[in-house]
């Protein structure tokens, strides 16, 4: 939802400066319609404001490497990764190949600039993980979702989640698939189970229902996070920043 919003307003605009206020990142864009700020807030928050920050005399060497790369380039769109906290802003360059400014919402977050190559070439924090390296001029990789993708997960999948494990329904669902706590319980809600029902305890017509509701969910992500924050009196940015869903 936060995902298609910031594309809707800020596709075509042109990044005109960058700037660190504290633990916000700040990203100044013009539009054809009006001057924009873009607020990032380490892993916590994204949101557009016309709020002028107070912002210092000089730049950290972060943000004057992101300024070299990044000023009066054009976006091309917004969107997110999969169902994760992650943001990608997709930039032209003088060689109309994009670039991308990916934002992680995660572990204090980071922000980091890859190239057509997807090579990194500025990153906020780098350091080796686990799972992947996040190292200047290395091949940026997303870090592992946590649980099944959504859109592709299939009923032989799903079903054998559910008739495998022995605790709530609500925590199989927020655990094994890539989805927040608050939808879990709505996708409990819609699907007329009781979301503390032990999952290995349904019936295989139950599990197909649920099945059903979950692929209808992540086909139509947009209108279901509308009519929950509608039901619920939550603001879409919450409920973007409770799982990381854009």
């Amino acid at each position: 939802a936060v995902a298609k919003e910031l594309n809707d307003k800020l596709c075509d605009g042109f990044i005109d400066n960058i700037y660190e206020v504290k633990d916000l990142l700040i990203i100044k864009i013009r539009t054809r319609e009006v001057n924009r700020n873009l607020v990032i807030e380490r892993d916590s928050r994204v949101n557009l404001t016309n709020y002028n920050y107070p912002v210092p005399k000089y730049p950290s060497q972060y943000c004057s490497s992101l300024r070299k790369f990044l000023k009066n380039r054009r976006i091309l769109s917004v969107y997110q990764h999969n169902l994760d906290r992650i943001l990608i802003i997709e930039l032209s360059n003088q060689n109309t190949s994009s670039w991308k400014f990916i934002i992680e919402l995660f572990a204090k977050g980071n922000y980091i600039l890859i190239n057509e190559e997807n090579l990194v070439m500025v990153a906020k924090k780098y350091k080796k993980y686990k799972d992947r390296d996040l190292l200047a001029k290395r091949e940026y990789k997303f870090p592992l979702s946590r649980g099944l993708d959504l859109f592709s997960l299939d009923k032989d999948s799903f079903s054998k989640i559910i008739y495998t494990s022995n605790d709530e329904l609500v925590r199989i669902i927020a655990r094994n698939v890539n989805i927040a706590g608050l939808y879990s319980e709505e996708i409990c809600k819609i699907s007329q189970l009781d979301k503390k029902v032990k999952s290995n305890t349904l019936s295989e017509e139950q599990i197909s229902k649920l099945f059903k509701v979950l692929k209808d969910f992540a086909l139509k992500f947009d209108d279901f996070l509308k009519i929950f924050s509608k039901n619920y009196n939550i603001d879409l940015d919450i409920l973007v920043q409770d799982n990381y869903n854009w």
